[in-house]
């Protein structure tokens, strides 16, 4: 075995991927969860440990973070691994990704038509409101995935949907991301490509286009560069694997995150998305080069359970459909059983969340799962056909 391959993880397989989708997605749940109820510009609970958990559910905009980094990950280790090209070449790439990425979505886009048709379509002050509001533009819009790009129809529908659209107009880019890498070098590429999304995102910002997040191309190149330092058989790579500390990148670059969503205000916050979600990428980013290096570390063991696996499997489903659920589950609550908000918060937490996850995999096996993709005889088979946001 050359030295090459010895400096090399040995893993076609990283059960802890899953494991963090898993918890990225459950915690977007809990989060619109919370915004069923309360969020920053309709209040927030005044009880100290109420008003505590509320302000630690109110960032569920960093799991949409990780999912980019996620994807920019697998789909940059079959990249490494074939020596800077796309497996199958271009049209494969994309009839994969296609296949993949917008069955379950159309799918879940029907679901959630059908149940604003019959149990969800009132409108009633909570965060699901915008999603009624449901216009022949928006429909097509969204059919088209250009609801990043309309921002008046952002939201209608499913308020979740936005960010499978902007990660859909990333996969575009991708391929010409990977040319660059080949022609004009890695770093000097994605040095070119995260400067100028950050820097378009803030030009954008108060712009009817700040919705295209182009920022996140950022975030998906940062995982793109993880997948190959991990796997990429170059000295410089080989160098930067063994001899950087990445558990001390992340854990810095994680508490920067943490302290910027502790000291900001929620809506000053969210107005510098472009600024200070690449603190967070970094972290995630030097998180997975990490645990791809550590599998035995106590963090990738936990994320390696089989029910963390299991949930990350579907979690794409979960992402796509849980927020009318959560709507029919606040009904139940405060219409059904009148309950108050902390107590029908509770209920949507406690009760509800099984029967979202359940419902999930339930729609996962129906509408997601067929169109999954496996090349079981090759490296790239044993990671699998990662999907949008949420794998």
């Amino acid at each position: 075995m050359s030295t090459a391959q010895e400096n090399r993880p040995q893993n076609d397989r990283l059960p802890f991927l899953d494991g963090l989708r898993a918890a990225a997605a459950l915690y977007v749940v809990a989060h619109h969860a919370m915004l069923e109820f309360w969020g920053p510009d309709r209040g927030m609970p005044t009880g100290a440990f109420m008003h505590a958990v509320a302000r630690l559910l109110s960032y569920g905009h960093l799991s949409v973070n990780i999912f980019i980094v996620l994807s920019g990950f697998c789909l940059g280790l079959p990249v490494a691994k074939a020596g800077g090209v796309l497996p199958g070449g271009l049209r494969a790439f994309f009839r994969r990704r296609a296949w993949r990425i917008l069955p379950p979505y159309y799918l879940a886009m029907l679901l959630s038509l059908v149940l604003i048709a019959t149990v969800v379509g009132e409108r009633t002050g909570t965060h699901w409101d915008r999603s009624t509001v449901v216009t022949p533009f928006g429909v097509i819009g969204n059919a088209l995935m250009l609801q990043d790009v309309l921002g008046g129809i952002n939201g209608q529908i499913n308020h979740c949907f936005w960010s499978i659209a902007v990660e859909w107009h990333i996969y575009l880019l991708f391929p010409v991301v990977v040319a660059g890498w080949r022609h004009f070098g890695v770093v000097r590429t994605s040095a070119l490509w995260i400067t100028a999304a950050i820097a378009g995102q803030i030009l954008l910002r108060d712009t009817r286009l700040a919705g295209l997040y182009l920022h996140y191309i950022a975030l998906f190149c940062l995982g793109a560069l993880a997948a190959r330092t991990c796997y990429s058989p170059g000295p410089r790579a080989r160098a930067l694997r063994e001899r950087w500390p990445w558990g001390i990148t992340a854990l810095v670059f994680g508490a920067g995150a943490i302290c910027a969503c502790a000291v900001l205000p929620w809506g000053q916050w969210a107005r510098n998305f472009a600024a200070l979600d690449p603190v967070s990428g970094l972290a995630t980013a030097a998180g997975l080069v990490f645990l791809t290096r550590s599998p035995s570390h106590p963090v990738a063991r936990v994320l390696s359970t089989r029910p963390a696996v299991f949930l990350g499997e579907y979690s794409y489903s979960t992402y796509l459909i849980h927020a009318p659920l959560l709507q029919a589950a606040w009904l139940l609550a405060v219409r059904g059983l009148h309950l108050g908000q902390v107590s029908g918060f509770w209920f949507v937490m406690l009760a509800g969340m099984p029967v979202i996850l359940l419902a999930s995999y339930l729609f996962f096996l129906g509408c997601e799962r067929p169109f999954i993709v496996r090349r079981r005889n090759t490296s790239w088979g044993k990671l699998g056909e990662p999907a949008s946001v949420s794998a």
